[in-house]
């Protein structure tokens, strides 16, 4: 089951008063498929960035993993990248 009881489990600081909100710092979480508003990587990519992660949104539409990351903040950042592009991949992740 999917809800409050596995946030809780997960410990997210944001709906259970836990004290993890820095649990990711100093880490990168790299995130595809993240520019659609109503997208599961942008929701993964916001909780990331609660727990104090920098993330950097890949997507095939580079303008909206951009905009995307600017919402969540400016140590965010997009990308245009092809998941199925291994040189892509590897040119972003440099």
């Amino acid at each position: 089951q999917f809800g409050p009881r596995l946030i809780e489990s997960c410990g997210s600081s944001s709906r259970t008063g836990g004290d993890n909100a820095m649990l990711l710092a100093s880490k990168t979480a790299i995130i595809t498929g993240g520019a659609a508003e109503r997208g599961i990587g942008l929701a993964t990519a916001r909780l990331f960035a609660e727990h104090g992660a920098r993330t950097a949104l890949l997507d095939i539409d580079g303008e909206g993993a951009e905009a995307a990351a600017g919402g969540i903040g400016p140590e965010h950042r997009g990308y245009v990248c092809d998941v199925t592009d291994a040189a892509r991949c590897r040119q972003v992740a440099d």
